[in-house]
């Protein structure tokens, strides 16, 4: 296994958070509303209460966790590797640390809650932020954060459903996949090894445990 010294043990929010600390770059109600979002998404985050985290997204982000929940238990090798960066770390995490059993028995969004209980989504990056600024316009809110005093340039955002003010995970998926794509490619050149060779590292300096080398495959019936 590579030494931790090198191998950086990335959780998804770990790699988005990072990436976004890379990206250069409105009625009071409904701005409180939305900072108050912002505040109990990463309280309960940081707290591991999946319960609570999982209804404070959005839809579209159970839907994203219900494709790769059925991607890991039927994609196969070359769409895996086909697909973006940051669904591929998703479909492997799975495969990584749940039976196909257990994928199939479940919703998008019970994954989402599982993976904010077991910590996948860990928040240590996250330690210091604080609300910079709220932009609301209609049912769609932009939040700026600053980190120890650092703005961060991208923004969080959160979308109102049915009254409620909801984190918008596609979407920051989709902002900070193509800068995460491109820091993990660099680490992998300094390390001599290929996109793939890291990420299988990544994974088992993560999880504490070897890779399978059939990951890339789909699971058997």
């Amino acid at each position: 296994m590579h030494s931790s010294q090198h191998v950086r043990s990335l959780s998804l929010l770990s790699l988005l958070l990072l990436s976004l600390a890379c990206l250069t770059g409105c009625g009071n109600e409904d701005s409180a509303g939305a900072r108050k979002a912002w505040e109990d998404y990463f309280a309960a985050a940081n707290a591991k209460d999946g319960q609570k985290a999982v209804v404070l997204v959005t839809r579209g982000s159970h839907d994203y966790y219900e494709k790769m929940r059925v991607s890991a238990l039927e994609a196969d090798e070359p769409q895996v590797k086909s697909m973006p960066l940051m669904d591929q770390i998703m479909v492997l995490t799975l495969r990584h640390n749940l039976e196909a059993s257990y994928l199939r028995g479940v919703t998008g969004a019970q994954l989402y809650s599982l993976g904010v209980s077991e910590g996948w989504l860990a928040m240590d990056e996250a330690k210091g932020m604080q609300v910079h600024s709220v932009n609301v316009k209609g049912d769609t809110a932009s939040i700026t954060v600053e980190q120890n005093g650092k703005r961060i340039a991208s923004t969080f955002q959160f979308v109102k459903e049915d009254g409620a003010w909801k984190l918008d995970v596609v979407d920051l998926l989709t902002k900070v996949g193509p800068v995460a794509s491109a820091e993990f490619s660099r680490s992998a050149a300094m390390m001599n090894l290929s996109v793939d060779e890291f990420l299988l590292a990544t994974l088992e300096e993560a999880y504490g445990k070897p890779v399978s080398p059939d990951i890339w495959k789909k699971p058997k019936p």
